[in-house]
C-alpha cells in the first residue's frame, strides 16, 4: 500500500507576469508516483546526468519496479563499487511561495550497504549549476521501512519525513536531486526505492498566538507571596500584539482578574507576561491565562491555558520528628500533597506511572525503570522536615533493585535540601550494578530480603525548618534497564544534642626539684555539641594531708574546644606526691568517668647526668675519603649543663686525632650534636673514644664514654668499575654477597620460602618468589656501588622471564637508577600486569630456556658519578592474586663514550634551474653523534669566476640523530655554470671530517624545466671502470666535469649511442647542452 503525506498549501496571489515559459517548469504543488512511467527516466524534463553505472549492462543504473504500484529505484544490485547514481527534478516554481517542502516514500535493506553508501536529496536554487545537500542517510541507515529483500520492495514504506527546502522563495528554477553513492571499498546490494514525491509550497502570513505555560504552582502555602507570570508565544510569521488576562478564582469569586494590555512579541519569539503580587490564602483555586486574538489568528484553541493550585494552611506539610512513612496507607504515588514527584520526566507507556505502589504482603513505592525509557529521570521529594530544635538529623531506608538489570550510568542518589527544595546536595549515592538492594532477583517486584540504607547523616539541618529529602533516580540514556527500584521504612529523625565534658591533660611533671616554683595547669574538653560553663579543680596531697585544693569556677568552654586553666604557683618541697584535677558536670554529662584525671609525682634535689650518646662514625672508610666525625652529647639532668667533649682517634700506634670542643652548654633532656675537626683517612685500622666531662655532681659517669673501631680501605669493597657481568653462576643465595643487598624487601610468604632465590637449573638465575608469596609483597634487590668516575654515560641490559598471565594489573616490575648511593632513585625500566611476560615462559615456578632481553636501558646522569647502584624492584597488586615467579640473569652494566660527528647530509640545489628562477637554498646539517652539538654551517656557489654566494649561519643547534634545515638568503638564477659548496663546522672533536662538506654542479639555462624532460639521456654502466654508454633522443654537446668544478673534456654526442671513457677514478658531472647533469663514478 502507498503512503501519500499530504500538505495543506495555500498560494498566494498570482502576480501577473510575462514571461517565456519553460517547457518543463512545473507549477506547485507536484506529484510524481511513477505509475504513467516505464523507464527512469521517464520524459525529457527528468535526467540522471552524473550518474557512473559499470555494471551489467543487461541492467540499467535506475529503473522502474512493475509491482502492484510501481516505483523508481537504483541499480546498487548489479552495481558496482565507485558506481554514482543521480536523478533530478524538472524545475519547479517557487516565484510566489514564501518557503517549501518535500516529501517521498523510500525503501532498502540497510544491512546490505556498506558504511561508505550514502543517499542524499540535494537542493539548487540555480536551475542544477550548484547543489546543496537537506537530506542524508547513510551505510546500516538505509534502511526504509522493513525492506528485508535487496530487490524488490515490499508494502511497509518509510517517509522522508517533510524536508524543508530553505532559500526557494521567489525562485522559479528549482531543481531537486536524488543522489545515491557505491562505496567504492564495500560490496553493497540493496536497490534503494522511492515513490510518492511531492513538493509543495508553504502558507504565508500565518497568524497564531498561543499561551504556552504559566509559574503557578500546584501547591502554596498559607501567606506566601505569588508572583504569576504568564508566557505567550507567537507562532506566526510576523509579529503580533495581544492583550495577556490571568483570572484567579477561589470558587466563589475571581480574586485576581487582570489584564495586561498591548504585548508585542515578534515572530518565532515568546514574552513572560508579569501580573500583581498576590498574597496566598488557604482554599483550593482555579486559574485562566489567556492570549486575545491578534487579528485571523488561525488556531483559537491554544489561546487559553486552565488549571488549578491549592494553598494549605501554614505548617501543614511541615513535619516534627521523627518521622516515618512505610506506605502502608498509600495507594498512589505521591501519596498525599506533601509528597512530590515533581521533576519527573518519563517517557514509558501512558498505562504506566514513573512511580507507583507494590501491594505485596507490605506495600512499598517503587521507580518504574521496568517500562521507563533511556534518559528517564524518577524524583520523588518528601515533606518539610522541622529542625528548629534539633542540632543534628539522620535518615534510613529500606531498599531493592536487581543490580544486573541496571546499566552503568544508571544511578540512584539521595539529596538533602535546607532551603525547602530550592537547592540539593548529595549525601547517599548507588549506580549501575552498586543498585543491588538485598537479594532482589526480579526486575518486576521485591523478595522479603531488604537491604538498609544504613544511617546517613543530614549535615547542616541543625536550627532549619524548612529540610526537604529527595530520591532521584537516573536511567541511563545509553543504557538498557529494566530493574524497578523499590524504597520503603523511610526515618527521618534527630540527633540528641551530646553533653560530655572531660579534664584532657595537666603540665604536672612526673618529677620536680627542691624550691622549684610550678605553675599547675588542667585542661578542659568540651567533647559535647553546645557550649558548656564548669568549674575545674586541682588538688595535690603529700600523703597525709592537701598542700594544694583549688578551684577556678565557671569556666566556659565552646563546643568540641579545649580550655587549659591556670592555677596559682606552688613551690616544690621534698617528697612524694598525688594530684587530682577535676571538672564539674556541667549538667547531662553522658560520661563522668573522664570528668577527672590523677597522678602523681615526686620533688628531690636536683638530676645530673651527662651522656656521650652516640657519633656518626662508620665501621669501613675509603683512603683519602674526608670524614667529618661528631659526637652527640646529652643531658640527662634536670638543669643545663656545660661539659667539654673530647673525641681521640688511634692508628694502634699513636693518636692521629686527639681533639676537645669546650664549654658546650646542653637544655635538659637535650642533646647537642658537637662537630670535630675534618680528617683525611689513611689505609689503617682504627679505634676511637668520645667522651663528655663530668659537668659536676654526675650521678652516673659510666655512660660519659663511647667507643669503637673501623677500618680505612684502598676502596670500597663493593664499589665496581666497569663493564660488570652477573650471571649468579657463583650463587647459591640472593643476596649472593655482603655486595648486594635486599633491603627493603617484605615478604609475608611461608618461612619456608625466601622473597629472593636462585634457581638451580642448566644456568642459574635470580627469582622473586611471587608464587609464594602474598598481596602487597615488595621485592627489591639491589646491585654493588658502580664507579662512573671516568664514564662519559651508562647503560644496563639484563635477560628476565616470568609468566605474565599469572600477574594481575596492580604487579610491577621496576629497575631503579641512584647516583647517590642508594638515597634516592629514578625509575628507568617499567613492566606490569599482563606485560610481565618475559620470553616465552609458560610457566609460574621455573624459566624455559627463551629468555627476554631488557635492551639497552640508558643510565642517565652517571657521568662522573662514584656511587651509582641499581635496584630491581617488584611489587605484588595487593588486590589480586599472582602466581608467576618473576626471574632474572646475566645483569651487565656498562660505561659508554661519547661521539661526536657532524654531516652535511644533503641540500635543496637541483642540477638545473632556468633563467630568473628565484632560488631558496637549504642545507642539511645532520647530528650522527650521541650529544647535542652546536656547529656554523657555511654555502658558497661560484660561478667559475668568483663566489656568487658566500654564506654561513652560526651556532646552530642539532639534538643527538636530528638532522636541522638551515636556510640561505633567495637568489635569481643567472645563466651559466655552477658549482656549490656546503660545509659544517667541527663541532670538537669530530671523529669524522670526511663528511663535514657536500659538493655539486649546476647549470642556469633559457630552456624550461619540461623542455629539458622532453630531451632524454641514459647512462649506463654507473659506476664503472671508466667506460660509459651514453644514449640520447637528439644531437647535444656534453662536457665532462671533476666533482672540484673542472671542466675535464667537451664532446659533441649525436642521437643514439656513444661510448665515452675516463681513465682517472673519481666522481665527475656530465654537463649537457640541453641543462640536463648526470652524476657519474668511475671506480
Amino acid at each position: 500500500m502507498k503512503i501519500k503525506i499530504c500538505i495543506v498549501f495555500l498560494a498566494l496571489i498570482a502576480v501577473n507576469t510575462v514571461f517565456a515559459q519553460d517547457p518543463c517548469l512545473e507549477p506547485l504543488p507536484f506529484t510524481e508516483d511513477f505509475e504513467s512511467a516505464d523507464t527512469i527516466p521517464q520524459d525529457n524534463c527528468w535526467t540522471d546526468v552524473g550518474t557512473i553505472y559499470t555494471g551489467s549492462a543487461n541492467y540499467s543504473p535506475w529503473d522502474i519496479y512493475f509491482g502492484s504500484n510501481k516505483s523508481a529505484y537504483a541499480e546498487f544490485w548489479q552495481g558496482q563499487p565507485g558506481d554514482l547514481f543521480m536523478l533530478t527534478t524538472p524545475p519547479f516554481d517557487f516565484t510566489n511561495e514564501a518557503a517549501g517542502e518535500l516529501t517521498f516514500d523510500w525503501q532498502s535493506n540497510g544491512a546490505s550497504h556498506s558504511s561508505g553508501d550514502y543517499f542524499k536529496v540535494k537542493l539548487s536554487t540555480d536551475g542544477g549549476t550548484t547543489f546543496t545537500t537537506v537530506w542524508f542517510k547513510n551505510g546500516d541507515n538505509m534502511q526504509g521501512g522493513t525492506c528485508s529483500s535487496n530487490t524488490w520492495p515490499n508494502g511497509d514504506w518509510e517517509s522522508s519525513g517533510e524536508i524543508p527546502l530553505p532559500g526557494v522563495a521567489g525562485e522559479d528554477d528549482i531543481v531537486i536531486l536524488f543522489e545515491m553513492y557505491e562505496d567504492p571499498l564495500g560490496s553493497s546490494s540493496g536497490r534503494v526505492f522511492i515513490d510518492n514525491i511531492e513538493v509543495v509550497g508553504v502558507f504565508v502570513n500565518n497568524v497564531d498566538a498561543e499561551v504556552s505555560a504559566t509559574n503557578i504552582a500546584s501547591l502554596y502555602d498559607e501567606n506566601e507571596l505569588v508572583s504569576p507570570t504568564v508566557d505567550v508565544v507567537n507562532n506566526g510569521d510576523s509579529d503580533m500584539t495581544v492583550d495577556v488576562t490571568l483570572v484567579i478564582n477561589d470558587g466563589s469569586s475571581d480574586i485576581v482578574n487582570e489584564t495586561v494590555s498591548s504585548v508585542v512579541v515578534a515572530t518565532g519569539a515568546t514574552e513572560t507576561v508579569a501580573f500583581s503580587d498576590w498574597t496566598a490564602v488557604v482554599g483550593n483555586y482555579t486559574y485562566s491565562a489567556s492570549v486575545s486574538d491578534p487579528g485571523g489568528d488561525t488556531d483559537l484553541g491554544n489561546n487559553e491555558i486552565t488549571g488549578e493550585f491549592e494553598v494549605l494552611a501554614e505548617g501543614a506539610c511541615v513535619f516534627t520528628l521523627p518521622y516515618t512513612e512505610d506506605f502502608e496507607a498509600a495507594d498512589t504515588i505521591p501519596q498525599g500533597v506533601c509528597w512530590s514527584i515533581e521533576g519527573t520526566i518519563f517517557n514509558g507507556p501512558d498505562t504506566y506511572g514513573p512511580w507507583d505502589i507494590y501491594f505485596g504482603s507490605n506495600k512499598s513505592a517503587f521507580a518504574e525503570f521496568w517500562q521507563g525509557q533511556p534518559g528517564d529521570i524518577f524524583m520523588l521529594a518528601t515533606p518539610t522536615f522541622d529542625f528548629s530544635n534539633e542540632s543534628a538529623g539522620e535518615l534510613t531506608f529500606d531498599w531493592q533493585s536487581n543490580g544486573a538489570s541496571h546499566s552503568s550510568g544508571d544511578y540512584f542518589k539521595v539529596k538533602l535540601s535546607t532551603d525547602d527544595g530550592a537547592t540539593y546536595s548529595t549525601v547517599w549515592f548507588k549506580n549501575g550494578d552498586n543498585m543491588q538492594g538485598g537479594t532482589c532477583s526480579s526486575n518486576t517486584w521485591p523478595n522479603g530480603d531488604w537491604e538498609s540504607s544504613g544511617v546517613i547523616a543530614l549535615p547542616a539541618v541543625a536550627g532549619e525548618d524548612d529540610v526537604v529529602i529527595l530520591f532521584e533516580m537516573y536511567e541511563d540514556p545509553n543504557g538498557s534497564s529494566s530493574g524497578r527500584v523499590f524504597i520503603d521504612n523511610i526515618q527521618v529523625t534527630a540527633v540528641v544534642n551530646n553533653v560530655d565534658a572531660e579534664v584532657s591533660a595537666t603540665n604536672i611533671e612526673s618529677f620536680y626539684p627542691v624550691d622549684e616554683v610550678v605553675t599547675p595547669t588542667v585542661d578542659v574538653a568540651n567533647n559535647g555539641d553546645d557550649d558548656m560553663t564548669v568549674d575545674v579543680g586541682l588538688i595535690f596531697n603529700d600523703g597525709s594531708s592537701d598542700v594544694v585544693n583549688e578551684s577556678v569556677n565557671s569556666v566556659v568552654v565552646a563546643s568540641g574546644e579545649t580550655e587549659t586553666v591556670i592555677f596559682t604557683n606552688w613551690t616544690a618541697v621534698t617528697g612524694n606526691y598525688t594530684y587530682t584535677a577535676t571538672v564539674s558536670d556541667p549538667g547531662g554529662d553522658i560520661n563522668l568517668e573522664n570528668n577527672e584525671l590523677t597522678g602523681e609525682f615526686y620533688v628531690s634535689e636536683v638530676n645530673i647526668d651527662a651522656e656521650a650518646s652516640a657519633t656518626n662514625i662508620e665501621s669501613i672508610y675509603i683512603a683519602d675519603e674526608i670524614v667529618s666525625p661528631t659526637v652527640d652529647a646529652t643531658n640527662n639532668g634536670d638543669n643545663d649543663m656545660t661539659v667539654d667533649v673530647t673525641l681521640v682517634i688511634n692508628d694502634g700506634t699513636s693518636d692521629v686525632v686527639n681533639e676537645t670542643v669546650s664549654s658546650v652548654v646542653v637544655a635538659p633532656g637535650e642533646t647537642e650534636t658537637v662537630a670535630f675537626s675534618d680528617w683525611t683517612a689513611v689505609i689503617g685500622n682504627y679505634t676511637f673514644t668520645a667522651s663528655v666531662s663530668d659537668p659536676g655532681g654526675d650521678i652516673n659517669l659510666d655512660n660519659n664514654e663511647i667507643t669503637g673501631g673501623f677500618e680505612v680501605v684502598e676502596s670500597g669493597p663493593c664499589v665496581y668499575e666497569l663493564p660488570y657481568t652477573e650471571d649468579f653462576e657463583s650463587a647459591d643465595t640472593i643476596p649472593q654477597d655482603e655486595c648486594w643487598s635486599i633491603e627493603g624487601t617484605i615478604f609475608n610468604g611461608p618461612e619456608t620460602y625466601a622473597p629472593w632465590d636462585i634457581y638451580f637449573g642448566t644456568n642459574k638465575s635470580a627469582f622473586a618468589e611471587y608464587w609464594q608469596g602474598m598481596p602487597g609483597d615488595l621485592y627489591m634487590l639491589t646491585t654493588p656501588t658502580f664507579d662512573f668516575s671516568n664514564e662519559e654515560g651508562g647503560e644496563l641490559t639484563f635477560e628476565w622471564q616470568s609468566y605474565g598471565a599469572s600477574h594481575s594489573s596492580g604487579d610491577y616490575f621496576k629497575v631503579k637508577l641512584s647516583t647517590d648511593g642508594g638515597d634516592t632513585y629514578n625509575t628507568v625500566w617499567y613492566k606490569n600486569g599482563d606485560n610481565m611476560q618475559g620470553g616465552t615462559c609458560s610457566s609460574n615456578t621455573w624459566p624455559d630456556g627463551d629468555w627476554e632481553s631488557s635492551g639497552v636501558i640508558a643510565l642517565p646522569e652517571v657521568a662522573g658519578q662514584d656511587e651509582v647502584k641499581i635496584l630491581f624492584e617488584m611489587y605484588e597488586d595487593p588486590n589480586g592474586s599472582s602466581s608467576g615467579r618473576v626471574f632474572i640473569d646475566n645483569v651487565y652494566v656498562n660505561g659508554i663514550i661519547i661521539t661526536v660527528d657532524a654531516q652535511v647530509s644533503a641540500t635543496n640545489i637541483v642540477t638545473y634551474y632556468t633563467e630568473g628562477d628565484l632560488v631558496s637554498p637549504t642545507v642539511d646539517a645532520t647530528n650522527l653523534g650521541n650529544i647535542e652539538m652546536t656547529v656554523d654551517v657555511t654555502l658558497v656557489i661560484n660561478d667559475g669566476n668568483s663566489n656568487i654566494i658566500d654564506e654561513t649561519v652560526s651556532s646552530v643547534v642539532v639534538a643527538a640523530g636530528a638532522t636541522e634545515t638551515v636556510e640561505f638568503p633567495d637568489w635569481t638564477a643567472t645563466l651559466g655554470n655552477y658549482t656549490s659548496s656546503a660545509t659544517v663546522s667541527d663541532p670538537g672533536g669530530d671523529v669524522n671530517l670526511d663528511n663535514n662538506e657536500l659538493t655539486g654542479v649546476f647549470d642556469v639555462g633559457t630552456v624550461s624545466v619540461n623542455e629539458i624532460e622532453n630531451n632524454v639521456v641514459r647512462i649506463y654502466p654507473n659506476p664503472s671502470k671508466g667506460m660509459f654508454i651514453v644514449e640520447i633522443t637528439s644531437d647535444l654537446r656534453m662536457d665532462i666535469v671533476h666533482f672540484t668544478g673542472k671542466t675535464v673534456n667537451s664532446v659533441n654526442l649525436l642521437q643514439g649511442s656513444t661510448t665515452i671513457e675516463i681513465n682517472k677514478s673519481g666522481m665527475y658531472f656530465l654537463r649537457f647542452s640541453n641543462g640536463i647533469i648526470e652524476k657519474v663514478i668511475v671506480k
